[in-house]
């Protein structure tokens, strides 16, 4: 029997992952696996508002922002006949604390590596300024971009030449991108023990580390999660969650 109180965050939306393979292969063989369902929903005015999910892409006109920005068309978030190009999230000013932070993942029904569809995230103010999106750079920029958030410095104009060609040629996707930067030594080392604490805090509490709490405890998990892992289990936190 295996049980596990681990959360995958990495795992495909719509398809079974490593993981999920891996636990099929093991009950196959005999083994009773049991793993956390966990607690990661929300709700608001008594509605889930943790997920959002579609039948199929509705294309409706975008905020102007987006539009200047080069998109023509954006999903219609409104099921009901309505129109709203939108999807509206409230999130208070103060960061420090976790649970005013929104971490956003976009998914669709496509096989993970066989992506035919290039859809784009893009979070924009009350104003309708963009704050933060991915999808509207052009190639190149996104290799420069890639190479500043994951390596942490701007790419060599060779090197990046050399990325932005196998995307324009679609022998990459930004997706397979951004994998093969963030396997790199240089990038394991530089954020392993960030990536740690946020993968120790997430599966222990079901939440992400606050800042003080990610300054705290990144030098000290770079190589290793036990020191982090027996702190959490000894919280008071740990034990009002199980």
């Amino acid at each position: 029997m295996i049980v596990d109180d681990v959360s995958y965050p990495d795992e495909p939306m719509f398809q079974d992952g490593v993981v999920a393979t891996a636990i099929d292969d093991v009950e196959a063989s005999g083994v009773t696996y049991f793993s956390s369902a966990a607690n990661t929903n929300m709700v608001a005015n008594g509605q889930d508002v943790g997920s959002y999910e579609a039948p199929a892409y509705r294309p409706s006109r975008c905020p102007a922002a987006v539009v200047m920005n080069g998109e023509t068309d954006c999903h219609d978030f409104d099921p009901t006949g309505g129109t709203a190009s939108h999807d509206l999230l409230t999130v208070p000013g103060d960061t420090t604390n976790e649970r005013n932070v929104v971490s956003v993942a976009l998914g669709w029904s496509q096989p993970q590596f066989g992506i035919a569809t290039d859809l784009d995230l893009y979070l924009l103010d009350q104003a309708g300024r963009i704050v933060a999106n991915w999808g509207g750079l052009t190639d190149r920029q996104f290799v420069e971009r890639v190479y500043q958030v994951v390596l942490g410095r701007s790419g060599d104009p060779q090197a990046v030449t050399y990325w932005t060609n196998l995307l324009g040629q679609h022998k990459k996707t930004r997706g397979e991108v951004i994998i093969a930067f963030s396997e790199t030594t240089t990038a394991r080392t530089r954020r392993a023990g960030e990536v740690n604490t946020v993968d120790v805090f997430f599966g222990m509490l079901r939440r992400v580390p606050t800042a003080a709490e990610l300054r705290t405890w990144t030098p000290l998990t770079k190589t290793s999660k036990i020191a982090l892992i027996n702190s959490l289990l000894g919280s008071h936190a740990y034990d009002a969650r199980v």
